[in-house]
C-alpha cells in the first residue's frame, strides 16, 4: 500500500514538476531571447545538439540498471543488490572519463564542420562550450546510478522532489547568469552547478536514507556479458532517437544558408515536441520498477495489456488537450512568447508533434517489451528509418529548409513508431493493440471537433491581446476537461481526481471541526 500510493504521489508531483517546467519557461524563455539574440541562442542550441553524440556513451547500459537492481530486489538480496550497484558505479565512472575526452575531441573537430557557416567568434565560442557542456554531461552519468537505485527502491516522491528542485533552479540560475553578462556559457555553468547539487544529494540519500552503498569486493563480472547483450541494442535505440533529435538542428547549422538563426527557429518549434514527451515519459520512467516485477512474475498479456489501456488513456487526455490547442493557438502563442522571426516555427512544431503522439501514447507498451528484454525489434527498425530521416534531411532541407527537416522527421515517426511499432507489439509481442486503440479512439471525437470549431472561430476572434488568448486558453481546457469528463472518463479516471480532493476537504473539515 504504501509503495502504491508513493507512486500515485510521485506521478502527481511529476505533473507538478511537468507543470512547472512548461510554465516556468513561459516566464524566463522571452526573456532569455531577448538577452542572448537569435544567433546567439542558436550557437547554444547547435552546441547542445553537437555535445549530444556523447551521451551515446552510456551504451544503454543505463536503462539495464532498474532492470537488474529490480531483479534482486524481487528476490530479496540485498548483497546481491549492492554489488550490481558497484559493477554499475565503476561503469559509469569509466564512461564519464570517456565522455570528457570525447568532449575535448568534439571540440577540435567543430571548425571542420562549421568554418562555413560560423563565424571565427561563432566558432571558438562553440569549441568553449562543447568542452563544458561534456563535463557537465559526465557529472550526470556519474550520479545516474544512485537516481536509479531510488526508483528501483520505489521512493518516487524523493525522485521527483530532486526533479522539481533541478526544473526551478536552473531557470533562475540561468537569469542570474545572463544578467551578469555569461551570455551561453553562464547557462552551462549554471546547469553544472545544479548537477553537482544533484550528485550530492542522490549519492547522500542512498548512502544514509536508503542504507544502500555500491560495493566492489564481489562485483559480478560474469554478468556483463548479459548486461551489454541487453544494452546493445537500446544503445542502437539511442543512436536513432539522436537522429531523430538533435541531427536536424546540426544539420541546419552546417547549411550556410542557414546557420544559427535558422537553429534557432527550428529549436523553438522543437520544443514543443519536448513538452508532449516529457507529458508521458514521466508516468512511464515511474512505472518502469512495477512493469519489470510484472514481467518477473510471468503476468498474462491480457494483464500487462490491461496496463497499457488503464496508463494510454491518462497520457491521451493530456497529449490531446495539448496538440489539439498548439493548433488552435500556437500560432498566436509564438508571435507573443518569442516575438516576431519565429512564424516558422509553428509548422515545425506541427509537423513533429502530431506523429510523436502515437509512439507517447502507447510509451508503457516500450516499457514492457524493455523488461522482457525484447527490444531488439524496435531498434533495428528505428536504426533503418532514422539513417532515412537523416538521409531525406539533408536533401530537404536544402530546398524547403527547416519545414524539410521537420516533415521527415514526422514521416519517420509515422512509419517506424505508429506502423511498424504497432505490428510488432501486437504480432509478436501479444499485446491487445486493437482492444488498445479502441480504447484510445473513443476519446477522439471531442478534441477533433473542438479543433475544428477552435480553427473556424481563429477567423473572427483576435488572440493578439494577451487577455483574450489567455480566456480563449483557459475556456478551451475547461470545455475539454467538461466534455472528457462526461463522456470519455471511467470510473477508475474519475476517482483520480475526486478521491484527493475528497481527502483534502476531510482533513480541512476535521481541521475547522
Amino acid at each position: 500500500m504504501r509503495s502504491e500510493n508513493s507512486l500515485k504521489t510521485g506521478v502527481i508531483l511529476s505533473y507538478v514538476n511537468l507543470l512547472l517546467g512548461n510554465i516556468i519557461p513561459l516566464v524566463y524563455t522571452p526573456i532569455m531571447l531577448k538577452m542572448m539574440g537569435q544567433n546567439e541562442y542558436g550557437l547554444y542550441t547547435l552546441s547542445s545538439s553537437f555535445i549530444s553524440y556523447l551521451s551515446l556513451l552510456n551504451f544503454g547500459i543505463g536503462s539495464a540498471i532498474i532492470r537488474y537492481l529490480t531483479k534482486y530486489k524481487v528476490q530479496k538480496d540485498k548483497q546481491g543488490e549492492e554489488n550490481m550497484f558497484g559493477l554499475f558505479t565503476i561503469i559509469f565512472w569509466i564512461i564519464s572519463g570517456i565522455v570528457i575526452v570525447g568532449g575535448i575531441i568534439l571540440s577540435n573537430l567543430a571548425p571542420v564542420f562549421y568554418s562555413e557557416s560560423l563565424s571565427g567568434a561563432e566558432l571558438e565560442k562553440m569549441q568553449i562550450l562543447v568542452v563544458m557542456m561534456s563535463v557537465n554531461t559526465a557529472i550526470s552519468f556519474s550520479y545516474s546510478t544512485f537516481t536509479s537505485v531510488i526508483l528501483t527502491h520505489e521512493r518516487y516522491i524523493t525522485n521527483q522532489a530532486f526533479n522539481i528542485l533541478s526544473t526551478v533552479a536552473i531557470p533562475c540560475l540561468n537569469l542570474v547568469m545572463l544578467y551578469m553578462g555569461f551570455q551561453s556559457i553562464g547557462l552551462v555553468m549554471s546547469s553544472t552547478f545544479i548537477n553537482i547539487l544533484l550528485f550530492t544529494l542522490n549519492v547522500g540519500y542512498c548512502l544514509i536514507k536508503l542504507k544502500v552503498r555500491p560495493r566492489y569486493n564481489h562485483l559480478p563480472l560474469k554478468l556483463l556479458k548479459d548486461i551489454f547483450k541487453f544494452s546493445f541494442w537500446v544503445f542502437v535505440a539511442n543512436i536513432t532517437g539522436l537522429l531523430f533529435n538533435s541531427t536536424d538542428k546540426v544539420i541546419i547549422g552546417a547549411v550556410p544558408s542557414l546557420g544559427t538563426a535558422a537553429v534557432a527557429i527550428y529549436n523553438i518549434g522543437a520544443t514543443f515536441n519536448d513538452i508532449v514527451y516529457k507529458l508521458t515519459v514521466n508516468i512511464s520512467s515511474l512505472l518502469s520498477p512495477k512493469l519489470n516485477a510484472m514481467v518477473c512474475e510471468n503476468r498474462s498479456n491480457k494483464e500487462l495489456t490491461d496496463v497499457v489501456i488503464r496508463v494510454g488513456r491518462l497520457q491521451s487526455y493530456v497529449v490531446l488537450l495539448v496538440v489539439s490547442g498548439f493548433i488552435v493557438f500556437g500560432k498566436q502563442f509564438i508571435r507573443i512568447w518569442a516575438g516576431n522571426g519565429y512564424e516558422d516555427s509553428y509548422w515545425v512544431a506541427l509537423l513533429m508533434m502530431i506523429p510523436a503522439s502515437v509512439p507517447l501514447i502507447e510509451g508503457t507498451a516500450l516499457s514492457i517489451i524493455m523488461a522482457q528484454n525484447r527490444h531488439r525489434f524496435r531498434s533495428i527498425v528505428y536504426s533503418g528509418i532514422a539513417v532515412l530521416n537523416v538521409v531525406t534531411t539533408m536533401i530537404l532541407v536544402r530546398y524547403f529548409g527547416i519545414i524539410g527537416a521537420a516533415f521527415t522527421t514526422g514521416m519517420s515517426n509515422v512509419i517506424g513508431q505508429g506502423l511498424v511499432m504497432n505490428w510488432y507489439y501486437y504480432k509478436k509481442i501479444g499485446l491487445e493493440m486493437p482492444r488498445f486503440w479502441r480504447n484510445i479512439g473513443s476519446l477522439l471525437p471531442i478534441p477533433i471537433c473542438m479543433c475544428i470549431i477552435g480553427v473556424i472561430l481563429d477567423r473572427y476572434i483576435d488572440y493578439s491581446a494577451i487577455p483574450v488568448f489567455l480566456a480563449g486558453v483557459i475556456a478551451y481546457t475547461i470545455i475539454f476537461a467538461g466534455l472528457s469528463w462526461k463522456f470519455c472518463m471511467n470510473t477508475y479516471e474519475k476517482d483520480l481526481i475526486r478521491v484527493p480532493i475528497r481527502n483534502l476537504m476531510d482533513k480541512i473539515f476535521r481541521f475547522f471541526r
